[in-house]
């Protein structure tokens, strides 16, 4: 008999623990059937935020074939963006603050790292006006130290900044009272005969020419 009430009591639990077992289980399991929290009921999320997980755009191409027209299209942006941001992370302070003047004139990065290319001070100042962008500029400061690191002389030029970039003239000629600085510096050039005059009014760049003597 009491074998009896032992295994009767013993079969009781071990049914019980296994139902309690299997109840849990399959909450879980229904928990899990739910998927993941679900944005504005499980959290709070700001204005404007959907909910929806975003890639970028390099995530998104990574996965599209090498030979697909969008992809070779996304590899060219690439490597034009990594071309210019090379270009304008060598660029000095002086240079740099010059090009972000104009840099939003420009219709394209391709353009912009084409003015970037241009190997000297003039001929970028050319093909701004060129472009349209600017006529006739007046320099600032920036561009006439730009055009002194590029050894090129534009109007504005103090004589000491022609000498930093030219050297002692080999002559000079006053007009009028040498004091108001009127004056014509003469430098030889690498053509025979050919000399290269610099015209300053009140002590400032005013043009230049080249003639022949």
């Amino acid at each position: 008999m009491k074998k009896l009430i032992a295994l009767i009591l013993f079969t009781s639990c071990s049914v019980f623990d296994f139902q309690a077992i299997k109840d849990i289980r399959n909450d879980r399991l229904s928990q899990s059937d739910s998927g993941f929290m679900t944005p504005t009921e499980d959290f709070r999320v700001a204005i404007g935020d959907s909910g929806e997980v975003y890639k970028s755009r390099r995530e998104l191409m990574n996965r599209v074939p090498n030979d697909s027209p969008e992809k070779k299209i996304f590899l060219e942006s690439e490597s034009v963006e990594n071309e210019l941001g090379f270009l304008e992370n060598r660029m000095t302070n002086e240079e740099y603050e010059f090009y972000s003047m104009y840099s939003d004139k420009f219709e394209s990065e391709s353009e912009r790292i084409y003015f970037l290319t241009l190997p000297s001070y003039e001929q970028k100042v050319e093909y701004l006006q060129i472009k349209g962008i600017v006529d006739n500029p007046v320099y600032n400061n920036t561009e006439k130290k730009l055009a002194v690191d590029y050894l090129e002389i534009v109007p504005g030029m103090s004589k000491d900044q022609v000498m930093a970039v030219m050297g002692n003239p080999r002559r000079v000629d006053y007009a009028g009272d040498p004091t108001d600085q009127n004056e014509r510096w003469g430098y030889a050039t690498t053509d025979q005969g050919v000399t290269r005059y610099i015209y300053f009014e009140s002590g400032r760049v005013e043009g230049w020419e080249h003639a022949t003597y």
